[in-house]
């Protein structure tokens, strides 16, 4: 089994949690010129968290704490081992004011905020297979959108909520669904023999990304939003978790680019161009990456590190974490709990801005009228909000 083959384990836990063992080889091995399918992609794999302190390996280094200044427009909704199995919870992008939404023995994963942050859509295997669920961000309202002998998972919705589009595996293999907000009129996007999955919506609703061996490799593509207009954008191996910045111009992707078996996160234009690593983690790390800020300064993503004890790879922790495109390396957390995964970034305003202001224009206007309430002649040195 190879060893990107079981780097991507961790990931089945979106799927199926159990008990098993997250196993991870030191050598890869690709089928002939085909990247092999991570077990993620197969709802019967198992993920298993072990604790760093029931073993004596050396733990990883962590992140530290948030230290950035919050967006008080905006929330985040991610999932979490905390409480001994997956839960939804809801909080400040500063980690503050976490709630949890929901309460089950089953799986609650793939968490989604409609933007205003007013609904959640996420999957859930409480009836069995996994399906898709959708509630209030005080976990009220909880409605089931999908009903299915198999699973379907990663839902995503439109821009402006009147849609959501996801993975279904009722084909044999993943495709790309979309439907209304109510579940109704569910519809196939992509009709291929490999797997397509873990779609997202551009900002203006017109296009959605995705990834896709079609081709052998997992690439990402984008495609009309009626699934038209197909085209393969990213050229880097093991391309996964496209996510499309909020200004459209941009998609964050976790890659790995360098054969080392980690995922490491990258950022491309919206046509593929400019394709660029902006994170490589030192040590046993993967970086996946999940969503943006609403002003599309930050790019969120799940920071997971391993451990090998007794021959074994296992996961131990998992931080939610977000990188400043602005500055170079630099992070910080959007929780400090060691156990959550998949921070789903959302704005509060219902609707997006109709016009861009220059934020220096805007300052100067405002200084400008307080000159002339305040009848100052010299505001030189003084800043004025």
């Amino acid at each position: 089994m190879s060893k990107k083959l079981l780097v991507r384990v961790l990931c089945v836990a979106f799927f199926v949690l159990g008990t098993a063992v997250l196993i991870r080889s030191t050598v890869r091995a690709t089928l002939p010129e085909q990247e092999t399918p991570p077990p993620w992609l197969d709802p019967e794999n198992f993920a298993f968290h072990l604790p760093t302190q029931s073993t004596s390996q050396s733990t990883p280094t962590q992140p530290e704490a948030a230290t950035a200044t919050r967006i008080p427009w905006s929330k985040v909704a991610f999932q979490s081992f905390r409480d001994g199995n997956w839960e939804i919870y809801i909080g400040n992008d500063d980690g503050s004011g976490q709630i949890r939404l929901t309460n089950n023995s089953a799986s609650d994963v793939h968490p989604r905020l409609n933007r205003g942050s007013t609904r959640i859509a996420f999957s859930s295997n409480r009836d069995g297979n996994y399906e898709i669920y959708s509630m209030n961000t005080d976990g009220s309202g909880l409605t089931r959108l999908t009903v299915n002998a198999t699973d379907d998972v990663n839902p995503v919705w439109s821009p402006d909520g009147t849609k959501i589009v996801f993975q279904a595996y009722r084909d044999g293999q993943a495709e790309i669904y979309f439907m209304n907000a109510d579940g109704s009129a569910q519809t196939r996007l992509t009709a291929d023999g490999d797997y397509d999955g873990t779609p997202t919506w551009s900002p203006d609703g017109t296009k959605i990304a995705f990834v896709s061996r079609r081709t052998g490799g997992y690439r990402i593509y984008t495609m009309n939003a009626n699934g038209s207009g197909l085209i393969q954008i990213s050229s880097q191996p093991y391309s996964f978790n496209p996510t499309w910045s909020p200004d459209g111009t941009k998609i964050a992707f976790d890659a790995d680019d360098d054969g080392d078996g980690w995922q490491d996160l990258w950022v491309m234009n919206k046509d593929g161009s400019g394709q660029q690593k902006l994170y490589d983690p030192y040590g046993q790390t993967d970086i996946w990456a999940r969503s943006w800020s609403p002003d599309s300064r930050y790019i969120a993503f799940t920071q997971i590190s391993f451990i090998q004890y007794n021959g074994n790879w296992y996961w131990t922790s998992a931080y939610l974490t977000a990188l400043d495109t602005t500055q170079t390396l630099t992070t910080f957390n959007l929780s400090i709990n060691e156990l959550d995964w998949n921070p789903d970034w959302q704005t509060q305003d219902i609707v997006p801005p109709d016009s861009n202001i220059n934020p220096l224009s805007a300052h100067t206007k405002i200084g400008e009228l307080m000159v002339s309430w305040y009848g100052y002649d010299n505001l030189s040195g003084i800043e004025h909000y």
